[in-house]
């Protein structure tokens, strides 16, 4: 795992999408859209009254032009039901509920993927199965083991119950996949793994990230999350062609607004 030490939080100036104005319009529907919960909400950037931003609940994100980048659609219940990546062929995420069971359609270009996981109940917050494979389940109800995409992922904690890391079994000509978590004084958690890290704050919302080819640094005003990426390392100075031309790779922005409710 790469030893990567933390980088100072990035000045972040707001350029032509500002998130403390009237947000942009929220994109139109697709032909085969669902209903989108709490639309009534996504206009403004600045909390209302009374109403609480579910940051577990992003409704869209936008660039720096304002153009629609990602949506996120729920049913009645509040549940996903699709996100969309825009993009050439437009990458789309569907989701479909049966009993304490999700199913995930991935479709891409050229490329369908559907994987079935297990809840305990139809809170759909417990994971116990994935694609057919139950958990091994310790006496208090803690994952030990889990599967996903043909690796067995081996679970440990700290005596407070905490999970500190997630490790896939050895495959054939490949290395060891882990997971680490780390815990600071100020209620925020680190997960690491090979490529880099990224911390959370005590509200499930990414801080900061470091990887191999950028930093990213998340600042949060009124209902919107505003993302900051720059490249570093090998890929700064790389332009559209993938040529290393020597001048200072620019930083990117992305908006995204959460429901309020």
């Amino acid at each position: 795992m790469n030893s990567k030490s933390f980088i100072p939080a990035l000045f972040v100036a707001l350029t032509s999408v500002c998130c403390t104005s009237k947000a942009p319009d929220a994109p139109k529907p697709a032909s085969d859209s669902v209903v989108v919960s709490n639309t009534q909400n996504v206009e403004a950037s600045v909390p209302k009254k009374d109403l609480v931003i579910n940051w577990s609940k992003p409704l869209y994100s936008l660039d720096e032009k304002g153009d629609t980048i990602e949506r996120w659609m729920y049913n009645e219940k509040g549940l996903r039901v699709k996100y969309i990546r825009y993009n050439d062929v437009n990458d789309i995420f569907e989701y479909s509920y049966d009993g304490c069971k999700v199913t995930e359609t991935m479709i891409f270009a050229t490329q369908k993927i559907t994987n079935v996981s297990e809840y305990s109940d139809e809170t759909y917050t417990k994971l116990i199965g994935y694609n057919g494979k139950k958990f091994d389940l310790s006496a208090d109800g803690k994952v030990m083991v889990s599967y996903k995409d043909g690796r067995t992922w081996r679970h440990t904690y700290d005596n407070q119950g905490r999970i500190l890391k997630i490790v896939a079994d050895r495959m054939p000509d490949t290395e060891d996949e882990a997971l680490e978590y780390t815990y600071m004084d100020n209620g925020h958690v680190i997960e690491a793994d090979f490529f880099g890290f990224v911390e959370r704050d005590n509200l499930g919302r990414n801080v900061k990230s470091d990887g191999d080819c950028s930093e990213t640094v998340w600042t949060y005003e009124g209902n919107c999350g505003i993302s900051a990426t720059k490249p570093v390392g090998e890929c700064s100075g790389v332009d559209a062609d993938g040529n290393i031309d020597g001048k200072p790779a620019p930083v990117t922005k992305t908006y995204t607004y959460y429901a309020q409710e």
